[in-house]
């Protein structure tokens, strides 16, 4: 059975419970920005996010300003590629955006954040956007582990309040060019 309403509970000054009824697609309207839905994969070192090398992994932006975070286990030296690919069909986050590479304790790693990977011959910036250049809306980031433990990969929409959508989130080792 689909619910498409829900009841919201309110106590007035006198003390007196009252409900009324909201609909489901009117629920961010009616508690404003702080409204954010469940987000099974927290944007922090306590999420239930993982990845593997070789394992391609899938996911979704839920909703605005979401970022997905995963861990992973990477060897000292090892040479790793991380993409975030999306897509034009409906559904698909239509611009992926990498956030970044953090470590176990949670600090970004500088050098880690990319929109836009380009290919060889395309421009990697959205500025270019009004030209005939031509740019992959997926996301790379190349990374050399500076040593063996445990990092956090921050995903998200290049447009935070614009995209949501399906993505996949594959990460590679020796690919780095």
């Amino acid at each position: 059975e689909n619910v498409e309403e829900i009841r919201i509970l309110s106590l007035d000054e006198q003390g007196i419970y009252s409900s009324e009824p909201i609909l489901f697609e009117d629920i961010p309207d009616y508690f404003g920005a702080a409204f954010k839905p469940f987000d099974y994969l927290s944007a922090d070192t306590s999420t239930i996010g993982t990845l593997e090398v070789g394992v391609e992994t899938a996911s979704a932006i839920e909703f605005e300003d979401d970022r997905d975070w995963f861990a992973i286990n990477l060897q000292v030296g090892g040479e790793y590629t991380f993409t975030q690919s999306g897509g034009d069909g409906d559904g698909l986050l239509s611009d992926a955006r990498i956030y970044g590479i953090y470590s176990d304790e949670g600090k970004l790693i500088p050098g880690t954040q990319n929109d836009d990977w380009a290919h060889s011959g395309q421009s990697s910036s959205h500025e270019n956007s009004g030209t005939n250049a031509t740019y992959d809306t997926d996301s790379r980031v190349d990374f050399l582990a500076p040593e063996t433990g445990t990092y956090f990969l921050s995903v998200g929409a290049y447009d935070d309040s614009l995209a949501t959508g399906d993505y996949t989130v594959n990460v590679q080792q020796d690919l780095v060019d």
